[in-house]
């Protein structure tokens, strides 16, 4: 899956660079974040903190995901917005928010799926947050800080610790900053 950096050019994307943009590896953003305060297991990226670590004006650009790289006829571009990390025991646990920019979308007749890539216009209202788990091998301390193998699953477990910091921190940001509802709150009424 690769990442790419956009420059925001009115109502357009536009592929910055040519080649992927690094996130994980002993010098990208998530071991830089994980290693500022090493005792604190968890640690989080703001899209802008993100940005600035490419040496970008963050309110000129975004890192997109393209879930589909390969040459298929549906395009699927997702924003990366935010990156909350649980680094120990020689693991890093990751949640991402992610916004749908075009989910299995098929340019139209005449527009190849490549050059859609290189530019395309941003939709006309937000969309849709997803969120994402994965996992690094590496903590604050040591590793390679790699994804899992290419065409492996690359699925973290997570601890009842875990995923209880990463629901807390998501619906932080979602009450504080999105003005959102919080996500996975149970009536415990209702389900007696």
């Amino acid at each position: 899956m690769p990442f790419f950096l956009y420059r925001l050019e009115g109502n357009d994307y536009v592929r910055a660079r040519g080649k992927n943009v690094t996130l994980a590896g002993l010098s990208g953003p998530f071991c830089r974040s994980a290693r500022r305060v090493p005792t604190n297991p968890e640690w989080e990226l703001t899209e802008p903190e993100l940005l600035r670590s490419f040496g970008v004006d963050p309110t000129q650009h975004a890192v997109v995901i393209d879930l589909k790289p390969s040459n298929r006829v549906e395009v699927s571009l997702y924003r990366l917005k935010h990156v909350w990390g649980y680094s120990a025991n020689h693991w890093t646990r990751l949640a991402w928010e992610l916004e749908t920019l075009y989910g299995d979308y098929t340019p139209p007749n005449g527009a190849s799926v490549k050059d859609f890539k290189v530019r395309f216009s941003a939709l006309s209202a937000p969309g849709d947050q997803i969120y994402e788990f994965l996992y690094l091998n590496g903590d604050a301390s040591d590793g390679a800080w790699a994804f899992g193998r290419v065409g492996s699953v690359n699925a973290p477990l997570l601890s009842a610790e875990v995923l209880d910091s990463f629901i807390k921190r998501i619906n932080r940001k979602r009450i504080e900053t999105d003005h959102l509802p919080p996500l996975g709150v149970v009536d415990l009424k209702a389900a007696a």
